[in-house]
């Protein structure tokens, strides 16, 4: 048993040494499910330049979408009211040394607690009192039991149900279609789609690298929807499916084959060790 605590503390300072910070410019996120860097060598060799240039992920920001600002009644952060009627919250600076330590995760939980609960909360004053662990950033069962424990403590207005934390091996196909499956909950809030009419969804965290691919910057996004997935065709092909996330004040729309890309290999962490891809928290309705 402490050969094995050692181990996994040493697999974590391992990771944290050879990654570089992100959680823009914050926290490496270590997490549960991470897949070993070999099983991924493939992906380093595919997306590092999109039509000859290095790609940022600022090449799919959603330009002035976000840019109603919200009244936060002291609260000590802001968010920002998208024209599609969600919400993406300014992430916090990150704070230690060299800044490892960032608050994407709890970010993202504000995000989740404003659309789903009508709350406002602080990324660092009161979501990383229920996310807080002792690894850089947030681990996605750290980010889980947060979220249901905030869930609990501000009932009637949540949704019942619980958080569970995925990781799983599979295609970009299937990738999608968990993310699908996960947007389909019974959800209270509205999203207006681009000239599509009005949809119920359920936004929910997702684990994705930061890019350019090999940046090794793990990061918490909002999953908002998916637009364009057609089921059975190849996904390469389908230029006209996208995934829509918040986070750092804005929306970015992504192709649904760059989006798969980053959260596979957002599963490629811990110096060595084992786990699954696709990290996510999904809500499980009562």
């Amino acid at each position: 048993m402490i050969i094995k605590v050692v181990l996994v503390f040493l697999g974590i300072v391992l990771t944290h040494q050879a990654y570089s910070v992100e959680c823009v410019k914050g926290a490496l996120t270590v997490i549960e499910g991470l897949s070993s860097i070999g099983r991924a060598t493939t992906f380093a060799k595919m997306g590092i330049k999109l039509a000859g240039k290095t790609e940022k992920m600022s090449d799919y920001k959603r330009a002035q979408f976000c840019n109603e600002k919200i009244a936060m009644k002291g609260i000590t952060a802001q968010a920002w009211r998208c024209k599609d009627g969600s919400i993406t919250y300014d992430q916090p600076k990150s704070t230690g040394i060299g800044g490892y330590n960032g608050f994407c995760g709890e970010t993202a939980a504000s995000n989740i607690l404003h659309m789903h609960c009508g709350l406002m909360a602080s990324p660092t004053k009161y979501c990383n009192s229920f996310t807080k662990d002792f690894t850089p950033g947030t681990r996605a069962g750290s980010l889980k039991t947060g979220l249901n424990s905030m869930f609990k403590e501000n009932k009637p207005l949540c949704p019942e149900g619980k958080w569970e934390s995925y990781s799983s091996s599979g295609s970009p196909e299937e990738y999608i279609q968990y993310l699908l499956g996960g947007l389909k909950q019974k959800s209270n809030f509205t999203r207006t789609r681009d000239s599509k009419g009005k949809v119920k969804i359920f936004p929910f965290p997702i684990m994705i690298e930061v890019p350019p691919v090999g940046s090794k910057g793990l990061h918490w996004v909002t999953v908002l929807d998916v637009i364009g997935y057609k089921k059975g065709k190849d996904l390469e092909k389908q230029t006209g499916c996208e995934v829509m996330i918040n986070h750092w004040g804005d929306q970015y729309k992504v192709p649904c084959t760059r989006l798969a890309l980053w959260a596979k290999r957002s599963g490629c962490g811990a110096a060595g060790m084992v786990c699954g891809e696709y990290p996510r928290v999904k809500f499980i309705p009562k």
